[in-house]
């Protein structure tokens, strides 16, 4: 069994990677903004492929994100 100071240690570790993953995602949603404002400005059509091709990854990277903040925010809740 995991002594009570350690398993408290690991929630605080876990508390801070939490908040860690919602800053970049938030990082993520700028980025996203920034390219979106860039891509609506207009530009030659191969610059909007490319625009458009970042965007699917960053969505994708948001998604992702918060997948696994939630993932390890139900993790940390479910130690004792």
């Amino acid at each position: 069994m995991i002594p009570q100071h350690e398993t408290q240690r690991m929630k605080r570790q876990q508390a801070l990677a939490v908040g860690r993953i919602d800053t970049t995602s938030t990082l993520t949603d700028t980025l996203i903004s920034i390219v979106n404002a860039i891509r609506d400005q207009g530009a030659p059509e191969d610059t909007l492929e490319h625009l458009t091709q970042a965007l699917t990854g960053l969505n994708q990277t948001r998604r992702a994100l918060a997948a696994a903040s939630r993932s390890l925010y139900r993790h940390s809740e479910e130690q004792p």
